[in-house]
């Protein structure tokens, strides 16, 4: 199950996930970035990772193509126990900080 809430302002546009990103959800996710990118305009694309709980290789697939499109990845704080599934995606890609 994954929980995708997403907060619109001029600045940003920010996918908050929750939950496990796998299996259909992923194309959930996909949809939205393929929506949300016709009215992006400008702005940022935020990716929150923060509650993200589990991955699989395809969410991985997808965030990547997230990253490489100039979306911004904010991964769990590193003081918090890394998940196998953050250990992969980060291993593939430097994401930011949460703040």
């Amino acid at each position: 199950m994954l929980k995708l809430t997403i907060h619109d302002n001029v600045e940003m546009l920010r996918f908050q996930l929750e939950g496990r990103l796998a299996g259909p959800w992923v194309q959930e996710l996909e949809q939205c970035w393929k929506t949300a990118s016709s009215t992006l305009g400008r702005r940022a694309l935020q990716i929150d990772l923060r509650h993200v709980t589990d991955m699989d290789d395809a969410g991985r697939d997808l965030l990547l193509q997230l990253h490489a499109s100039g979306a911004n990845i904010v991964k769990a704080e590193e003081k918090q126990p890394k998940k196998s599934w953050l250990r992969r995606f980060s291993a593939c890609v430097d994401t930011s900080e949460a703040s």
